[in-house]
């Protein structure tokens, strides 16, 4: 009996030294440990990585790991700037930084080039700049000197009709002055053809006292020689 009992205890003893001899060949091939775990391997995102792997964490996009022989080493990118004329910038899931679509210049709903010369309007010129930033020039239109100008299709500037021009002047005392001078210049000088009673009371005025002058026929005008020669610097005094 004690016999059999030895025999068994023997079978069990080294049973146990060959399972255990198996593990120790399985942990030296295949890397895992006796009880069971793989090694020089990371876990990370729900997944297992071998040694020399990289990824990228789920909870933050932007972090980016290496899985080593002393476990994860990670470091955190950092997004450039995006170009100052980005018009269109797009957000992916998957994606850590921001990215630029499209560069331009946007102006009034509309999308030019760097450096493209345009005209959104028959009076301005505009340029966008390399920051992405449109510049206009406005033009300056002068006033016409005329009454009711016109505005032409694909012109600025509103513009006088042909043969229809008035320069419209807004009288001061000085220039009224001159002109009822240059009045009584004329109709002493016979330019204009006036009644005598007309002359009569320009001489008066010319002169600054009552003149007696004979009757002027209708028909004829004051001859320059009966004008008042010198009164005729009267129009600068």
């Amino acid at each position: 009996m004690a016999l059999v009992h030895g025999v068994r205890f023997s079978l069990q003893r080294r049973g146990r030294a060959a399972v255990f001899a198996l593990l120790l060949c399985a942990q030296a091939t295949f890397g895992f440990s006796v009880a069971g775990q793989q090694e020089n391997t990371c876990e990370a995102n729900g997944s297992i990585y071998y040694v020399g792997e990289w990824y990228f964490l789920d909870s933050d996009h932007c972090t980016q790991c290496e899985c080593t022989d002393e476990g994860s080493a990670c470091a955190r990118t950092e997004c450039t700037s995006l170009p100052a004329a980005c018009i269109h910038v797009s957000h992916y899931p998957t994606d850590c930084c921001p990215r630029c679509e499209k560069i331009g210049c946007e102006y009034r709903g509309i999308v030019y080039e760097l450096g493209q010369n345009f005209q959104p309007s028959e009076c301005e010129q505009c340029t966008c700049d390399s920051d992405g930033i449109a510049r206009c020039l406005v033009a300056d239109c002068a006033p016409p000197p005329c009454v009711n100008p016109v505005y032409q299709t694909g012109k600025c500037c509103p513009e006088c009709k042909e043969g229809i021009l008035w320069i419209c002047v807004v009288p001061t005392a000085m220039l009224m002055h001159h002109a009822v001078k240059l009045f009584l210049l004329e109709i002493l000088s016979g330019l204009i053809p006036a009644p005598s009673v007309v002359v009569m009371m320009a001489r008066m005025l010319a002169t600054g006292r009552e003149t007696a002058l004979p009757p002027v026929p209708a028909s004829k005008t004051v001859h320059p020689s009966n004008r008042l020669p010198s009164k005729i610097d009267f129009l600068y005094s």
